[in-house]
């Protein structure tokens, strides 16, 4: 969930490429819609967007059946630090930091599902 379009669109691209299955949308509030009617595997998110930021768009899909540990991935421009309370505090909600490179969230996004990162040579 990004609401920069351009931003979410290299990220569809990058991840769809890695073989992941996406449900990619601009809006926080239609994201919380979606997780009412669907189970997430994980939740990516920018951490400043209009009407719900991310952690309060993640605090809302934990609320729904299914989803309640999700695990998360939250993304600003902002350092940890610089985020203080605005992070959840949960053993599977991770940050990474803008600017990022492609293997960085894949591998990140590996770690945080737990499952090995297979590259093919």
């Amino acid at each position: 969930m990004d609401d920069n379009q351009p931003l979410l669109e290299f990220l569809v691209l990058l991840l769809e490429g890695e073989g992941f299955r996406l449900t990619a949308v601009t809006s926080p509030l239609q994201a919380a819609m979606l997780a009412r009617q669907q189970r997430f595997d994980l939740v990516l998110s920018d951490v400043r967007m209009p009407h719900l930021s991310g952690p309060e768009l993640l605090t809302e899909i934990r609320k729904t059946a299914g989803n309640h540990a999700v695990p998360a991935i939250l993304i600003s421009g902002q350092s940890s630090i610089e985020l203080g309370d605005w992070l959840p505090d949960s053993s599977n909600t991770h940050y990474l930091r803008k600017p990022f490179g492609g293997n960085e969230l894949v591998e990140l996004i590996h770690r945080t599902l737990r499952r090995p990162l297979v590259r093919s040579e």
